[in-house]
């Protein structure tokens, strides 16, 4: 087993918890001024080239979870929300289409679609439906 991650990112996360972040607010606020350094991203990028998706949690608490995510490019991931926990996603390297769905008479309908860059921030509401 891998020792656990110690980065000055990880730090400030769990500060934020500690002080009981909240809500998206809370959550978009913690990503501001958030400076991910070379070494931070040897550390923290470790696709998985068998499969599309993965992640490193960096920190789960009661209150907080924060973690890395990567994506094969090309490949999407299904539309899903996160039990009604709000959430932010920060793009660190490459570009994202975040993809916004709604439930209308029974079928998941796309409402809305944006191209994150790299250092752009996508908020997730407690009632967000995204991909």
């Amino acid at each position: 087993m891998s020792a656990p991650v110690t980065l000055p990112i990880i730090d400030r996360c769990r500060s934020a918890s500690a002080a009981g972040i909240s809500g998206l607010r809370g959550v978009m606020d913690l990503h501001k001024g958030m400076d991910i350094t070379a070494r931070d991203r040897k550390v923290l990028f470790l696709p998985d080239p068998n499969r599309p998706y993965g992640r490193q949690v960096l920190l789960a608490s009661d209150s907080l979870e924060v973690m890395v995510a990567t994506w094969t490019r090309g490949e999407p991931c299904a539309p899903h929300d996160h039990g009604g926990a709000a959430g932010a996603v920060q793009v660190l390297q490459g570009r994202s289409r975040h993809r916004i769905w709604k439930i209308r008479e029974g079928a998941l309908v796309l409402v809305a679609e944006e191209v994150v860059e790299a250092g752009g921030l996508m908020a997730c509401g407690a009632d967000v439906i995204h991909s």
